[in-house]
């Protein structure tokens, strides 16, 4: 087997690995998005280098194409996780009501950041930070929440 095939088979099973990622793995209990940004951000436009450079010499075309393809991939497997969720939660989807825990100024400044806990089945869940947009929830303040009753820390919060 040819290296370029070998190349191509890895850049393959990391694309499945990133688009079919485990729950676990998806929504852990700290968002640590280090691993799936180091796998879009280095992995996959290395594995792409490794293809395409046997057919440019120069390496000019192979550069723009690792970096397109990093936004492409990346763009791809963000909406197709958001698909996913948003899919799962209609369909196994319970409501319930969150509090704000903590808020903090977000590095642009002018916009806060909420954090939420919500309980299910008597087990308190903290959600991750999310920008709340008009900087009008404060700790203590109730919003509505829906998470996913097969997989309780998959949740959207309903920010109006």
């Amino acid at each position: 087997m040819t290296s370029s095939k070998v190349w191509s088979i890895l850049l393959l099973v990391c694309l499945v690995f990133l688009f079919f990622l485990p729950r676990e793995i998806a929504y852990p209990e700290s968002r640590n998005d280090i691993v799936m940004s180091f796998f879009i951000v280095v992995v996959i436009p290395f594995l792409v280098y490794k293809i395409v450079i046997p057919f440019d010499e120069e390496g000019i075309v192979t550069t723009f194409i690792c970096l397109v393809s990093t936004i492409i991939f990346g763009f791809a497997i963000a909406q197709f996780h958001d698909y996913q969720k948003e899919k799962e939660l209609r369909m196994h989807g319970v409501k319930t009501k969150c509090f704000v825990i903590d808020r903090k100024m977000t590095y642009k400044g002018g916009s806060y950041d909420i954090k939420c806990k919500y309980l299910v089945n008597g087990k308190e869940i903290k959600t991750y930070f999310h920008n709340e947009g008009k900087n009008e929830y404060k700790v203590g303040n109730t919003l509505e929440l829906v998470y996913n009753k097969e997989f309780p820390k998959m949740y959207r919060i309903n920010i109006e």
